[in-house]
Parts: structure tokens; C-alpha cells; sequence
């Protein structure tokens, strides 16, 4: 065998491992989506968070309104954290604990909780940014992902 085509070889070799990676990582993600937030479809989650959605409709998040309609609601919301991996509460420090499924998976979260409040995931994301102390070259991997998904 020459080096041409043991370059070759090695390159379909490289090729395929980095498809096995990639298919890796989608099928988290694929898992992810389909079991995105159904703790709250259950109890305690499913009576706790009833009344939630209306108390919060129409507020702009991150406003002090917006915090104090969640206050009734602490101690449910404190179990979903438990429960879910894509929050940055269900870590002891943050943000930085989270792999980057489980924030790949916080970003459509917010984006999908964008919708419900007439605003843009732009408009809430500095409010992200500041609350949990994320780091400007997160914040902007973040911005260019929202960008390029069109978010």
C-alpha cells in the first residue's frame, strides 16, 4: 500500500469514528427532546405547576414582576430543578457544571419559553446572561448558535 492510499484509509477511518461521535451526540439530544420537562406532566410537578403558566402570562421575564408571579410557585419549581438537568439550578455551581448536551437542550428551553411572552430569545437572553453569571465567551457561542439557527 502506498501513502496515498493509506491516507486514504486513514481518513475514512477518521470519517467515519467522528460520524459514530456525532451520531452519539444527536441521539442525546434526540433523548432529550423527547423526555424534555415531563416531570411536569406528573405529580408533585403536574399539580404544583398548574396556575403557573397564567400568572406569568403577559410579564416580561426577568422584570420584578416576573419573579414575583413565580414566588407561590418556589418549591414546585425547586423539584423540577431537581429533576432537570437543563437548568442551571440543578447544579450546585451553575452553569459550569453543565455539559454542552444539557445546555444545548437550556437554549431550546428558553427559546420555546420565548415564544409564550410576545418577546424574542435576543430580548431575554441578556437577562440569561446576567442571572446566571454567564461567561462572555459562552454568551457568545450562545448568540452565534441563536443566529445561526435563526432564533
Amino acid at each position: 500500500m502506498n501513502s496515498r492510499e493509506s491516507s486514504i484509509l486513514d481518513t475514512i477511518d477518521h470519517i467515519f469514528k467522528v460520524q459514530q461521535y456525532l451520531t452519539q451526540l444527536a441521539m442525546d439530544l434526540q433523548s432529550r427532546a423527547i423526555l424534555h420537562d415531563h416531570s411536569k406532566l406528573v405529580p408533585p410537578e403536574l399539580d404544583g405547576y398548574a396556575g403557573l403558566t397564567d400568572a406569568v402570562r403577559g410579564l416580561q421575564y426577568g422584570t420584578d414582576e416576573y419573579r414575583a408571579a413565580f414566588e407561590p410557585f418556589k418549591a414546585i419549581i425547586k423539584v423540577h430543578y431537581l429533576h432537570n438537568d437543563h437548568h442551571p439550578e440543578h447544579f450546585q455551581a451553575g452553569i459550569v457544571d453543565m455539559s454542552l448536551s444539557q445546555i444545548i437542550e437550556m437554549l431550546a428551553d428558553w427559546k420555546a419559553a420565548s415564544t409564550r411572552n410576545s418577546t424574542t430569545l435576543k430580548d431575554s437572553l441578556e437577562v440569561s446572561i446576567k442571572r446566571f453569571g454567564i461567561d462572555e465567551q459562552l454568551a457568545q457561542i450562545i448568540r452565534n448558535t441563536i443566529d445561526d439557527l435563526g432564533w
